[in-house]
C-alpha cells in the first residue's frame, strides 16, 4: 500500500497559500531572500494506517514582519489541513521568532504534531 507523502501535500497545500512563495523540503544553497522550508523531524508510524509525524517549517524573509505574517498564515493553513488529503489531526506545538545570525535573517520557526492517513485513491 502506497504511503502518503506528507512533505510533498505540505509544500503543495502551504505554496497554494502563500502567494508564489517557494515552498521547499530542503534549502538550496543559495537561499532565496523569502523562502519556506517544511521538514519531518520526528515521529513515527502508528499502525499500518496512521502515521504522527512532527514536522518543522521554518520562513525566511527579508523583514520581521514578513517572516511574522508567513508564519501566521501557515498556521492558518495548518489547522485547516484536509482531512480528504490525508490529513487527521494537526497540533502547534511551538511557533516563534528565530532569527538567523548566520544568514544575517528574519526567520521564523513552527513546530507541528500530525496525524495521516492514506486516502484513498479516486
Amino acid at each position: 500500500m502506497p504511503r502518503l507523502n506528507v512533505m510533498g501535500e505540505l509544500r503543495a497545500i502551504l505554496e497554494s497559500v502563500l502567494g508564489g512563495v517557494p515552498v521547499q523540503v530542503g534549502l538550496p544553497g543559495e537561499r532565496p531572500g523569502t523562502v519556506v522550508v517544511v521538514r519531518r523531524c520526528g515521529g513515527a508510524r502508528q499502525d499500518a494506517l496512521v502515521d504522527s509525524t512532527q514536522v518543522e517549517v521554518i520562513m525566511w524573509a527579508p523583514t520581521e514582519a514578513r517572516a511574522e505574517e508567513l508564519a501566521e498564515l501557515v498556521g492558518d493553513a495548518m489547522s485547516h489541513l484536509p482531512f480528504a488529503r490525508g490529513f487527521c489531526a494537526c497540533e502547534e506545538l511551538e511557533m516563534r521568532t528565530d532569527y538567523d545570525y548566520l544568514a544575517r535573517s528574519p526567520r521564523w520557526y513552527a513546530l507541528y504534531r500530525l496525524k495521516t492517513y492514506q486516502p484513498k485513491e479516486g
